[in-house]
């Protein structure tokens, strides 16, 4: 896996990126003519990783695709990984399939076990169509890129292999002491008779070593110690690393220190209260889609701290282990969510196909991303129907599986019709979308939402939760200006922003704010209101430049300790 960094310091790693071959399928009949066996030799080259539709003339390509690229095995055990392929893909390794996987944005892998070493032919067909019971459905609101997305990668193995590995830990009264577990499988891949050694490692220091079975199959190791710590915090995001180590595999993460809670209407990171000052950030660059560039990361942490936030929401799919490493060493919070956004009937929410769907994205999003400090927030879903009863039955089963998983963080969905939802007995806080000054009433409106706010989260039971603006704002074409103050002008986003801010303020309810949206991001829903083929609610443009509104947030901003 691609990190900021050295994970393996034994294992033999190989990047499989670079020019591959590629070919579209408008037909869909690559399969049915066993295009992983004789790729067609129309085949053009693409770079991997990247967003195919940004090549030229690829824009609105959406549908199946294929890629080939010749690799050299240099042992008999193998791994192959994938960081993300956008949308549903199937993996062939000469000819044969090694598997499937549905949902494009976490990490799946193939091991490859007595392969012959020398040269293979490695094939994938990646599919970005959608409909209704696709994650993201065929309406998000954002542009379906396509394509083998992220790094690939070719870990070479010997005798070992050790994986999965998972930092849990407690910390004393005052949090200056920590309880630590940490856990892997490890598989000896040769039956030997004598056991092995594992050992873990809390910053190069040995601290644990278990024996374990190397017997060819696989187990769970689990070390347990305690160390003195100085916490993770937003001024302060203390990084350690920790260790597995067993003959010729390791693995390294890195982890910080903190807690954070809800008490009663307040949100609390490391026992101090704290107010969620965010933006909405699509993973998206008009040159780029989602394989961003380290460094464009980095200038948009660098935009996002000026702006004054601590907070990031990661609109609406998880993001990547470079762009998460950053938040890790920046202290900035994360929320992490699926992209399960809409699905606005109760025949969509019913589907098998779909739930089942969502179960196993948020399972593996959980279990990839489960050590980065950042994320303090797992987002269920946003702006289904949660009205509809089958909306409460999704949302009970969705927090009842995180929970399970996850103690340690809060879990929250998104919704835009809070008046009328049902489901916010399954949510640490609740979030809120609503767009008052530029959907369904002027700014004006905010109060008397929140009074019917108050009464509906008490017939609910709900009226002890936090309450966190998820999404809020209006859009702005990048360079208009007027004297009028009139909607799609830099002058009236910004004023739409001040009032909202001021209004939340003014509640005495809100206790976070998510700005929709960073930057303005393209889309191909069909509406008079995505001009350009853009979602333009940014605070700044596609190309990151400042609108008005970006420095009226950021004086909002300032203000809030």
């Amino acid at each position: 896996m691609s990190r900021l960094f050295e994970q393996y310091k034994k294992r033999n790693t190989v990047s499989l990126n670079g020019f591959w071959q590629f070919c579209t399928d408008e037909e869909s009949k690559g399969e049915k003519e066993k295009w992983f066996i004789n790729f067609p030799e129309k085949g053009e080259k693409m770079y991997v990783p990247s967003c195919f539709n940004n090549s030229f003339g690829l824009l609105e390509y959406k549908g199946i695709v294929w890629y080939n690229r010749e690799i050299t095995i240099s042992s008999t055990e193998a791994l192959i990984e994938f960081e993300g392929v956008l949308g549903a893909c199937k993996v062939w390794l000469d000819g044969e399939l090694l598997g499937c996987h549905y949902g494009g944005y976490t990490t799946f892998s193939f091991y490859l076990s007595n392969i012959e070493k020398g040269k293979h032919s490695l094939t994938v067909l990646a599919d970005n169509s959608s409909s209704s019971e696709t994650i993201p459905s065929d309406v998000a609101d954002w542009f379906s890129y396509g394509g083998i997305s992220r790094n690939v990668n070719l870990y070479e193995l010997n005798s070992t292999f050790i994986s999965d590995l998972k930092i849990n830990y407690s910390l004393n009264d005052n949090m200056t002491c920590a309880d630590i577990s940490v856990k892997a499988n490890i598989k000896s891949i040769k039956d030997f008779k004598e056991k092995g050694e594992a050992k873990v490692y809390f910053e190069d220091e040995a601290v644990s070593v278990i024996p374990y079975e190397r017997n060819g199959e696989t187990q769970e190791i689990t070390f347990n110690f305690k160390k003195d710590i100085e916490l993770w915090d937003i001024d302060n995001p203390k990084l350690y690393y920790i260790r597995i180590e067993a003959e010729d595999d390791d693995i390294t993460e890195r982890i910080g220190f903190r807690k954070i809670e809800v008490q009663g209407k307040k949100i609390l990171l490391n026992g101090r209260k704290i107010f969620l000052k965010g933006v909405n950030r699509h993973e998206d660059y008009p040159d780029f889609g989602h394989t961003f560039p380290i460094s464009l990361m980095q200038k948009d942490i660098d935009i996002i701290k000026n702006l004054g936030c601590n907070t990031i929401r990661g609109a609406h799919y998880p993001n990547t282990h470079e762009f998460l490493d950053l938040l890790d060493e920046q202290g900035i919070l994360f929320w992490s969510e699926i992209p399960m956004w809409g699905y606005q009937t109760e025949e969509e929410l019913k589907s098998e196909v779909l739930q089942s769907r969502a179960i196993d994205m948020h399972i593996e999003m959980i279990n990839e991303y489960y050590n980065h400090t950042s994320i303090v927030i797992w987002g269920m879903f946003n702006e289904i129907d949660s009205k509809l009863p089958i909306a409460y039955d999704i949302a009970q089963r969705i927090f009842t599986l995180i929970r399970s998983m996850d103690s340690s963080r809060l879990i929250t969905f998104a919704t835009d019709r809070a008046e009328f939802d049902i489901c916010f007995k399954f949510c640490d806080f609740i979030g809120i979308n609503k767009y008052f000054g530029w959907y369904g009433g002027g700014t004006d409106a905010w109060k008397g939402f929140f009074e019917t706010l108050k009464v509906w989260f008490k017939e609910q039971g709900v009226d002890d939760k936090p309450v966190v603006m998820s999404e809020f704002g209006g859009a702005a074409l990048y360079g208009n200006h007027t004297f009028d103050n009139i909607k799609w002008s830099e002058e009236y986003q910004a004023q739409l922003l001040t009032e909202s801010i001021e209004a939340f303020l003014e509640s005495g309810m809100v206790t976070g704010t998510y700005v929709w949206h960073f930057a303005d991001a393209r889309t191909v829903r069909p509406s008079t209101d995505r001009a350009r083929g853009f979602n333009n609610k940014g605070i700044l443009n596609e190309y990151r430049k400042p609108k008005s509104a970006y420095f009226a947030v950021k004086k909002m901003y300032e203000n809030i300790k």
